[in-house]
Formats: C-alpha cells, structure tokens, sequence
C-alpha cells in the first residue's frame, strides 16, 4: 500500500530528521536516507534530500555503502535538472559497483546512466546502457527491475523516433507492473504510452493514457513529475490546434517544476522551441500573460477521468483567448 505507507512517513518525517541529524554513526544514517530518498522524490523534498546526501558522502567511508548514496544523491540531482552533478555521482557510483561483483547494484547504476543520456538527447548511448541493465536483470533480477527497464527503453525508443521498437517493451512493463501492484512505476509506464500514442496520432487514446497516469499518482500524493506530464500535456494542446490551452499548460509545468525544487526556468528552457512556436501563434504579451495564468492550475484540473478535457480547463482556455 504505496500511498498509506508515503503517509506514515509524511507524519514521520520530522522523527527522520532528528535521527539523521543524530549522533548515530554515518553508517547508520545512511541506511536511514537510503530508505528515505524515493519519499523525497515523490514527496518534492529534493532540495533536503539532496543536502542530507552531500552531508553524508563527506562522512562515510569508501565502499558499499558510499556507492548506494551516490547513487541515490544522483537520482534526485537528475530530478532536480542539475545533470552535471547528476553524472558525477553516478559515474562515481559506477566506478565503485563495476568491481563489486554485485550486478544488481550495477545493472541500477547502468539503467540510471540510460536516464541521463535520454536526457542529455544521447540516444544510442542510452539505449546500450538499458540494454546492459535489461541483461543483468533477465539473468538474476525481479520483475520489478526489469518493468522498470523495459519502460525506460520503450521511452527512448519514442526519444529517438523509433516508434515501431516502443509499443512492445512499454505494454510488457505496463502488464508487469499491473500485475506487481506498483503504482509509482505503472504511473511512469502510462506516460511513457501517453507520449506513444500521441506521435502515433491518436490524441484521445494519449490523454487516456495520461489521465490515468494522473489518477494513479494523484491516489499516491506524487508531485514530483507532474510539471513533466504538465509539459506533455501542452505538447498534445498544441498538436491539436489550441495554443491558449497549450501555453496556460506550459505556466502551470514551471510552476509545478519550481515548487518541487528544479532549477527555475528549467521547463521554459527545455521547451524553447514550442514556447517559441507558442509566442509566434499568441503574440508576446498574450503569451506571458497566459503562461502568467496558466500557474494557478494544478494537473487534477486538466483532464476528466476519460481523458477529455475537463469542462473547467475549455472554458478558461475560450475565456483567456477571447480576452487575447
């Protein structure tokens, strides 16, 4: 039960803090952050998360441990836009696991750096990455790990135009996860199936996907991707000829993105050439004052649960354009 237990620890947390603020040995406040840190992510403690980590790998020594909050240090800079940082402490994790025997460990460092390429646009690097994880996990991992592999290789596929490799490794994930009962992981594979479905030109099918996506998390209390599926929801705006829609949706991504701890303008700047797109369509003004809007709405108001747009959203969308 996902959502219960991100409860208890949302009650817990300021125990948890005291506890790794503590005069317990490195060691064992890393233990406590390495089980804390998929709460901080979804959570959108990034910015703490991230602290405590820093704090700890001045601390800790060398070795199994060290490597395991390198890590998990990258995996929430990653989330927070700072990729530089990001491959750092993966890189640094990777130098320490690659000679540990422990393929497990290695093949998570090896999905995690397949993330990174994805999003640095290093398509076939990452591609070789996720492969590598996908074949330590079949030899000796869970179900789980390999869900969450053959999800990330069904998104790089969609990345890098593959279309026809996606649908395949997406609905293998999709149909793993389902049967595990892991909402947090199903809720990624549903957004990976909501962008395939909308290059494939099916936009009701893609908003489907999405607003189930949105559910599942919303049951989970999740933030920390909803400016991403804020972003991918003003892509399918746009595609469909509203650009008011599209930009009050892109204002509430850099809204969702900056209260969740990423870098400011993160999403304006990763989105340059749509904003530029939107700017032209709208004119400058009306556009500023749109995105200037559109942070006012959280992803719950977007869509209905079949995946229309919510009545709410169209009127707000005719009233803005009529007003531009």
């Amino acid at each position: 039960d996902e959502a219960a237990r991100l409860r208890t620890l949302d009650t817990e947390h300021d125990n948890l803090r005291a506890v790794l603020a503590g005069i317990g040995s490195p060691d064992e406040r890393a233990r406590v952050a390495l089980s804390l840190w998929e709460f901080w992510m979804l959570r959108g403690h990034l910015s703490e998360g991230r602290r405590w980590f820093a704090r700890l790998l001045t601390e800790i020594s060398p070795g199994e441990r060290h490597g395991a909050v390198a890590n998990a240090a990258g995996i929430l800079a990653w989330k927070a836009g700072d990729l530089g940082e990001a491959r750092r402490l993966f890189e640094a994790a990777l130098e320490f696991w690659q000679d540990s025997g422990d393929e497990m460990a290695l093949a998570g460092i090896l999905n995690n750096l397949g993330i990174l390429a994805d999003a640095q646009e290093d398509f076939s690097t990452a591609r070789a990455s996720y492969e590598r994880s996908l074949g330590l996990y079949r030899r000796s991992g869970t179900a789980s790990q390999i869900a969450t592999v053959l999800s990330n290789i069904g998104s790089n596929a969609i990345m890098s135009s593959h279309l026809d490799e996606a649908r395949a490794p997406l609905e293998e994930a999709l149909r793993l996860q389902r049967e595990l009962g892991e909402q947090f992981y199903c809720a990624n594979t549903l957004h990976n199936l909501s962008d395939l479905h909308s290059q494939l030109g099916d936009p009701a099918a893609a908003r489907r996907y999405m607003a189930e996506c949105v559910q599942v998390r919303e049951r989970l209390g999740a933030t920390d991707t909803d400016f991403l599926a804020l972003t991918t929801l003003a892509q399918f705006a746009l595609a469909e000829e509203n650009p008011a829609a599209a930009t009050l949706l892109l204002g509430a991504a850099q809204k969702a993105a900056e209260d969740r701890g990423i870098q400011s303008g993160t999403v304006l700047r990763e989105n340059g050439e749509m904003m530029d797109q939107l700017r032209r369509l709208m004119g400058a003004a009306p556009f500023a004052e749109l995105c200037r809007r559109g942070q006012t709405f959280q992803i719950g108001q977007v869509l209905d649960p079949d995946g229309a747009w919510s009545p709410g959203f169209r009127a707000s969308c005719t009233t803005n354009l009529e007003r531009n």
